[in-house]
C-alpha cells in the first residue's frame, strides 16, 4: 500500500497556501507486503528547488503497536 497523499501534502509545505502542487513523476519501490491493523505514511521532503518539490513517502504497517 503506497499513499502518495504523504509525498503530495510534504510538499505542499512549500508552497503558498493559494498555491497546488503538480505529480511530475512517480516511482513506487515495494519491499514487502503490509501486515497489520493500521499503515501509518510519512512524507518528507528530499530537496525543494525554484520548480520542482522532490519528496518521499514511507509506509508502515502498525502490528501489536509495533511498526514493521
Amino acid at each position: 500500500m503506497l499513499d502518495p497523499s504523504a509525498a503530495g501534502y510534504a510538499a505542499m509545505t512549500m508552497v503558498a497556501a493559494s498555491a497546488s502542487v503538480l505529480t511530475v513523476e512517480f516511482k513506487m519501490n515495494l519491499l514487502a507486503p503490509a501486515d497489520g491493523e493500521k499503515l501509518i505514511a510519512r512524507g518528507q521532503i528530499v530537496r525543494a528547488g525554484r520548480t520542482l518539490i522532490v519528496t518521499k513517502a514511507e509506509v508502515f504497517a502498525l502490528k501489536a503497536g509495533k511498526t514493521s
